[in-house]
Parts: C-alpha cells; sequence; structure tokens
C-alpha cells in the first residue's frame, strides 16, 4: 500500500485477514487451539513473535529459521485442571506458566496476571508494556481479530519495516537477563535483521546515535503518513 495517508484501521483488518490465513495454513493449527482452549477459564490470545513473523512473512515474503514452531498464549485466567494431548510433556516456563512441549512444537500458556508491570490482567495492557512497537500485537483467537494499541504502533512497524523501542526499561532488563554482552540496542538491531526491517533510534528511547539527531520522527512521522481513528 502505497497512499501518502493510510487508514491505519483498514492495515489492522488487511493484516489480521493476513494472520488468519497464516495460522489456518500451519500444520499444529488444530492442535494448539485445542490445546489452549483446554487450558484456560479467561478469553484466549495468541502473542510473541509467532504473529508479526506470520504477517511479516506473508507480506514480503521474508525467510524465517527453520525450528521448533513456538506459539505463546496468553489469558487472564489459566484453568486449574490442566490439559495436555498424548505425547505431550508438562514443563514450566522462566515466569512459572505452564509449557508443553512436543516433537517439533512447543506450547506457552501464560496467565496475564504474571507479567512484571501489567497494571490489570488484560491483553491491552499486556501490548502496552511490549519491549518493542512490533511486539504490540495479539490475535483474538475467539473473536478472530488483530488486537494492538490505541496509536497502532505494531501495524506501523510492519507497514513501514522500521523497528523501535516501545519500553526501554524492559529491553533493558531482557539484555541483562543474557548470558552473552547484549545491551538494549544491540537487540533492538539484532531482532530489526532477523525481520528485513530497519531498527530506528530516537531521543525518546535513549538509543540515539551520538551526532545524528533524529528528533521529528516517531509518533509525528506517523501521524503525517497514517490517518488513526477519531476517538
Amino acid at each position: 500500500m502505497t497512499k501518502k495517508c493510510l487508514d491505519v484501521e483498514t492495515l489492522r483488518k488487511e493484516y489480521g485477514k493476513i494472520f488468519r490465513e497464516a495460522f489456518m495454513e500451519d500444520p499444529w493449527y488444530d492442535k494448539v487451539l485445542e490445546i489452549g482452549r483446554r487450558n484456560v477459564d479467561g478469553g484466549l490470545y495468541l502473542i510473541g513473535g509467532y504473529v508479526h513473523r506470520s504477517i511479516i512473512k506473508k507480506l514480503y515474503g521474508t525467510d524465517f529459521p527453520e525450528g521448533i514452531v513456538d506459539f505463546d498464549f496468553a489469558s487472564e485466567m489459566l484453568s486449574r485442571t490442566p490439559y495436555a494431548p498424548r505425547g505431550w510433556k508438562h514443563r514450566r516456563t522462566s515466569f512459572g506458566n505452564p509449557c508443553l512441549e512436543t516433537e517439533g512444537c512447543k506450547v506457552d500458556l501464560n496467565g496475564l496476571n504474571n507479567f512484571k508491570d501489567v497494571g490489570s490482567p488484560t491483553i491491552h495492557e499486556l501490548i502496552r508494556i511490549a519491549p518493542m512497537d512490533v511486539q504490540m500485537l495479539a490475535w483474538n483467537c475467539e473473536e478472530e481479530e488483530l488486537v494492538c494499541d490505541p496509536h497502532y504502533k505494531a501495524i506501523q512497524a510492519i507497514d513501514s519495516k522500521k523497528l523501535r523501542v516501545n519500553r526501554l526499561d524492559r529491553l533493558k532488563t531482557i539484555a541483562l537477563h543474557r548470558e552473552d554482552e547484549s545491551t538494549a540496542r544491540s537487540i533492538l538491531e539484532e531482532r530489526a535483521k532477523s525481520l528485513g526491517f530497519r531498527a530506528v533510534y530516537e531521543d525518546a528511547n535513549g538509543l540515539r546515535k551520538k551526532g545524528k539527531s533524529k528528533r521529528g520522527l516517531g509518533l509525528c512521522e506517523r501521524r503525517n503518513r497514517y490517518s488513526l481513528p477519531q476517538v
């Protein structure tokens, strides 16, 4: 889409159709949805890299490394009676949430109240604290639609192929927990490269390169290019 002023709500719906198609084509589709639905007592959302990578792959033909397919589900309430299909093993994530694994596939079941800095256990709160803007996206499995933040940051990131920091504090925390010498900036660059995007440094996120002002980029740039819904 190359219109001068893009309607981000239209883009959200279009990307939702793209993701739905990609998800339904996945060989694990039926099984992971069954696992998700039988392990929650609240809403069911698919979060994490699987969502935005699926859209990016369909849109731009980006190749991602093959390996274990990782599905991250989130819900306001996990079931008190865990379910695992035959051949799947129970594990625990680093957050203490249940995880099911089988050869070639891994499903994490995250309680929204287990995430640090989530003010209230809702999907919108989880989106708000995502480290990078492309991560501010979730798939509502019951309504079959994409959920994003009020400014559609993830939608705009995918459309522009530019990656920005959303929460520097959380990105720094990720860097601290890595065993290598990663920094927030190196993680941003690494993720951007893996997606075929360009990492954008702004004053607001503390990652701007010395001597190169990036004032005027970010939300101001987006507002000139995108038509946001009136609230």
